[in-house]
């Protein structure tokens, strides 16, 4: 049976013929749609692309299906809208905030489509920002709901959270320093600049200090302030200092290398506490199922 997933993926990626364009675009890894679209392969029996390392093309088939799966897409999302029009009903469309430089796994896109069983006409807006723009979206109601690190969240005051699963916070430093061995410590670099972007450092607040820095294994005497992740990730690649991040920061194609640090945080999502939309509570708790039985199958 083909899966509605894959099917997706499949859309989204005969329009980018981009792995990493449609990652980004359905919040997964390159591996997961690399994944599904070889599922989607094996089910039809048919080579839907030509991939190179430099290119990715669709074959006669994939065209063909490229163009069936895109008019029944459109034919069902017409039925669904006339159908719910007729009942007096609108389609329901709802915001999400994902942090930047992170990667999610399946869980988000799954439970996209666990929504769209659970309410019809359901459809996901997703936005990428860094945590403090997220929770000022979140507050003046341009989202419904976000999904971002507790560590740098900040005040939750006034929002409902649930943790989604446990992340590792990391140090990252120059790959070109930390060599091949895999025995480098956060020791090693424990006196090396530390950077910070400065919305992660407004949002920490007080609770930041060089000296609190002591329990990742590190203790800097230098504080580099850089405007945003993007300035913070490309400093640490030139090997102008370190920063801390999570299991799930987006480096793979950077080169920096992740360190642990012993500590734990928590990826969660919140929404606002006076909402009476349903919706957000549904998508928390299906992402919640999603991440635990990513979980359990990688055990």
């Amino acid at each position: 049976m083909i899966s509605e997933n894959n099917v997706k993926c499949f859309l989204d990626l005969s329009r980018t013929l981009s792995f990493t364009a449609t990652a980004e675009n359905l919040f997964m890894t390159q591996q997961a749609v690399s994944k599904r679209i070889d599922g989607l392969e094996k089910t039809m029996g048919l080579k839907l692309f030509d991939r190179s390392y430099h290119e990715v093309a669709l074959t006669k088939d994939g065209l063909a299906f490229a163009e069936l799966f895109e008019r029944f897409k459109q034919e069902y999302e017409e039925t669904i809208s006339q159908r719910l029009k007729a009942r007096g009903l609108k389609g329901s469309i709802m915001t999400v905030g994902y942090q930047t430089w992170s990667q999610y796994g399946d869980a988000p896109f799954s439970a996209h489509m666990g929504m769209k069983e659970l309410f019809p006409g359901f459809e996901l807006q997703g936005r990428m920002h860094e945590p403090d723009e997220l929770m000022n979206l979140l507050g003046a109601g341009a989202v419904d709901i976000v999904i971002l690190s507790e560590r740098l969240a900040g005040p939750l005051a006034g929002y409902r959270t649930l943790v989604l699963k446990e992340i590792d916070i990391v140090l990252l430093v120059p790959k070109a320093q930390a060599g091949p061995s895999r025995d480098a410590k956060p020791e090693t670099y424990a006196a090396e600049p530390f950077l910070i972007d400065a919305n992660e450092l407004a949002n920490l607040r007080e609770n930041f200090s060089l000296s609190g820095l002591r329990e990742f294994g590190i203790s800097p005497t230098v504080l580099l302030i850089r405007p945003n992740r993007d300035s913070v990730y490309l400093s640490v690649e030139l090997g102008q200092g370190i920063a801390l991040g999570s299991s799930i920061s987006q480096t793979e194609h950077l080169s920096i290398t992740k360190l642990p640090t012993g500590k734990k945080d928590n990826l969660i999502c919140a929404w606002r506490e006076n909402s009476k939309d349903p919706r957000a509570i549904a998508y928390a708790n299906l992402l919640c199922g999603y991440f635990k039985q990513a979980i359990s199958s990688n055990q």
